[in-house]
């Protein structure tokens, strides 16, 4: 019984951070829902094997990134950077295109580290 009802208290608080991160996700304004799911773009990339280096720029990141990742799969990184280094807002169109982004990861994540995985991660994701 003490199991059970441990098993039901995790449920019910991963069931709350899962609503209160959609909540908040869905609260943020074009601009922050392109920030968030940029970053969590690049979190997928880092899932993958492939990271930032120190002192390397957006544009340097996505030529070397190239090498392993398709090109469609990076193409929210020009959108990133106009974002953090400009006074772009972002728009819908770039934001449409972070989101293909999104998906062509998510399913590079899955054939890497199998689809238990991707469920975790999209379950997690404030993304959604």
């Amino acid at each position: 019984v003490p199991v059970v009802l441990c098993l039901l208290f995790l449920t019910a608080a991963v069931l709350c951070d899962v609503f209160f991160s959609l909540k908040r996700y869905e609260e943020l304004d074009n601009a922050g829902k392109l920030r968030s799911l940029c970053k969590y773009n690049m979190t997928l990339l880092q899932v993958l094997g492939i990271s930032l280096l120190p002192g390397e720029t957006l544009a340097e990141f996505e030529k070397r990134a190239e090498e392993w990742v398709p090109r469609e799969a990076l193409s929210f990184i020009g959108c990133y950077e106009s974002i953090l280094y400009t006074a772009d807002s972002g728009s819908d169109v770039m934001r449409k295109q972070a989101e293909k982004a999104n998906e062509k990861l998510l399913l590079m994540v899955q054939e890497k580290k199998g689809a238990w995985f991707r469920i975790i991660l999209e379950v997690f994701s404030a993304n959604r």
